[in-house]
């Protein structure tokens, strides 16, 4: 597993305030800590959506981006906002 990660989109912004991109697991929201969790080995798919197509997808959450995460255990059938990869 890897430790401590940290990702960063887009430019460099305030210290104060979240830089941190949105994290889809197999259609579920997710704190980007849990990214950590995830064993490399169980990754399906990986997709990065950045601007204004991540907050059209996901909302304001999703203004740093969104990080896409499907899981070899996903059912084939995308999820409601689950864009196809």
């Amino acid at each position: 597993m890897i430790e401590d990660v940290k990702i960063r989109m887009g430019s460099v912004r305030r210290l104060t305030s979240n830089n941190k991109p949105l994290l889809i697991v197999d259609g579920k929201t997710k704190g980007i800590e849990e990214l950590s969790k995830i064993n490399p080995k169980d990754i399906k798919a990986v997709d990065i959506i950045k601007g204004g197509k991540a907050v059209s997808l996901y909302g304001p959450d999703a203004v740093n981006g969104a990080i896409i995460i499907i899981t070899k255990d996903c059912s084939d059938e995308p999820q409601k906002n689950m864009p196809i990869l």
